[in-house]
């Protein structure tokens, strides 16, 4: 496709010359961090805040714990600072008058899109690669025995969801004018994914179980369903993409 380079390395220089780039690396770093500290020392915190009412008996932590910890902060803050940041990676553009200069030259629309998607989900990945090597260096050291598949598994998992969330927040980038309606759909959405995760049949079959399964895959979970969900994030994610582009292609800047 004309001009994906060129718009990749251009959504790629203004992440790393702008506030996002502090943003994304400070959010990811400081849960990398506390996760395994949470881990190591919840017991010692508990037993210290405690004190002159019922004590409480907490099992010591483990690496296991760690993991759990990070699994369930990447669902959490991370994702929606990525959402929140990633909002107007489209309806930015357009609004600013960028988009109508950069479509001038010989670069589609389609490509215009899928070049800033992939850009962002590079980003993304970085970030989680980072945050997770910090997170295990540090649960390396505060205990024995650790075993790195369970996280492995999880963080592979977690991209695979940052990236369909990423496809869908690109439809309502595409779809609004305001960064901040594009940021609003997607959380949305987000919020819509949290109901449906309550019901087992959509958790078991669809992408809505992919989230849970960050969670279930880092601390060793057994039985279960993996591929269904897996599935069904590609096929979200492909739509998505089919999605933004036609908006995009139809609408006027």
């Amino acid at each position: 496709m004309n001009g994906f380079r060129t718009v990749w390395r251009k959504e790629w220089g203004e992440f790393f010359h702008t506030w996002r780039v502090w943003v994304i690396c400070l959010v990811f770093a400081f849960f990398a961090v506390i996760g395994p500290l949470l881990a190591r020392y919840q017991k010692q915190l508990v037993e210290s805040l405690s004190q002159g009412s019922q004590s409480l008996s907490l099992p010591d932590g483990t690496w296991v714990d760690s993991w759990g910890q990070w699994a369930k902060n990447l669902g959490q803050f991370p994702l929606w600072v990525l959402v929140l940041v990633a909002g107007g990676l489209v309806a930015s553009e357009v609004k600013s008058g960028t988009a109508a200069l950069v479509l001038t030259k010989p670069i589609s629309r389609a490509c215009f899109v899928l070049a800033k998607v992939s850009c962002w989900w590079a980003i993304s990945a970085l970030a989680c690669v980072a945050g997770t090597v910090v997170t295990a260096a540090m649960t390396a050291a505060l205990f024995d025995g650790v075993d790195y598949w369970p996280l492995v598994r999880a963080v592979g998992v977690w991209i695979a969801w940052a990236w369909t969330v990423i496809a869908v927040v690109a439809i309502f980038s595409c779809l609004f004018t305001s960064s901040l309606g594009a940021t609003g759909a997607a959380l949305g959405v987000l919020v819509i994914v949290a109901v449906l995760s309550l019901w087992g049949p959509a958790v078991r079959w669809s992408v809505v179980g992919v989230p849970g399964l960050v969670g279930s895959l880092a601390t060793s979970t057994p039985g279960l369903s993996v591929l269904w969900p897996l599935v069904g994030a590609i096929v979200t994610t492909a739509v998505s993409l089919t999605l933004a582009v036609l908006v995009f292609t139809r609408r006027e800047i």
